[in-house]
């Protein structure tokens, strides 16, 4: 990317914050911090977190242009996305892995890896606008019900290398905290500890920001982008879409990779709201 396409880009991007300033009074898209503060820097970068619920709305319609689109809107560079099936009941035995390759590409995102492994219906997948070097998918222990999964892939951002990490932990509760959880938190931060370049970790964490597994994420040297951008106060709901409650799918920045700015996207396109950070690397 030349000099002049990144000035244009990061133009666009100060251009989109100001009209999402604007849509948000109308209610279509609500922010849990104003993004007046954010000023387009050369390195920064558009990530999302997007449990995608087989690509079925809270209307209970299967639709994976909506999904697209919703990522589309927040020019969002490289989003991270959760329960992406490819012939499950869950919704009508769609190829939904398929379907939302198609989609994704309508929109501009031509790298993609859909990872494999786990139950049919908790694939977890990387969607980018940057090239995609390597990516891999990791089952993760203990296996709690069924396998889950970790993705991690290596981008080219402008030159750069940047690791981005998907999951999606277990959802069995036991009142809060569940130990096997917090378990299979370790073993993706055992699979992460050698990275040195920057890295972001992303996915359904199936926990509230006081849960202990959190608290092992940041004591691991990682930061909540959300709460970094917005304070530990802020709620930041993602589940559900329908009636919010709880705040579980997050971003969290290691390495030098630092928050500008984070907020939640309120779309019924799921039964979570997506995440978004716009980082520095």
């Amino acid at each position: 990317m030349s000099e002049d396409e990144k000035s244009a880009r990061y133009q666009m991007n100060a251009i989109f914050l100001s009209i999402v300033i604007l849509t948000s009074l109308s209610g279509a898209i609500v922010f849990d911090s104003s993004p007046n503060s954010f000023i387009p820097q050369d390195n920064s970068l558009i990530v999302m977190t997007y449990n995608t619920h087989f690509g079925v709305g809270i209307d209970g319609n299967y639709n994976p242009e909506r999904i697209a689109k919703t990522v589309a809107k927040a020019r969002v560079d490289i989003v991270g996305f959760q329960e992406i099936t490819r012939a499950t009941a869950l919704n009508g035995f769609a190829d939904f892995a398929s379907d939302l390759s198609r989609e994704m590409k309508k929109q501009g995102y031509e790298y993609s890896y859909v990872g494999n492994g786990g139950r049919q219906a908790l694939h977890n997948a990387i969607f980018s606008r940057y090239p995609i070097i390597t990516a891999e998918t990791v089952p993760i222990q203990p296996t709690v019900t069924y396998q889950r999964t970790l993705i991690i892939a290596v981008l080219n951002v402008d030159g750069v290398n940047v690791t981005v990490a998907v999951t999606h932990v277990t959802h069995v509760i036991e009142e809060r905290s569940n130990p096997e959880r917090v378990e299979q938190i370790k073993y993706v931060l055992t699979l992460l500890e050698s990275i040195t370049g920057p890295l972001i970790l992303l996915g359904d964490f199936n926990a509230e920001p006081n849960w202990n597994e959190i608290f092992t994420i940041q004591l691991a040297g990682y930061h909540d982008a959300f709460a970094k951008a917005n304070g530990v106060s802020a709620t930041g709901y993602t589940y559900s879409s329908e009636r919010p409650f709880q705040r579980i799918d997050y971003i969290f920045l290691k390495n030098n990779v630092s928050v500008l700015d984070s907020f939640v996207i309120n779309s019924k396109a799921s039964d979570h709201f997506p995440v978004v950070a716009i980082v520095d690397i």
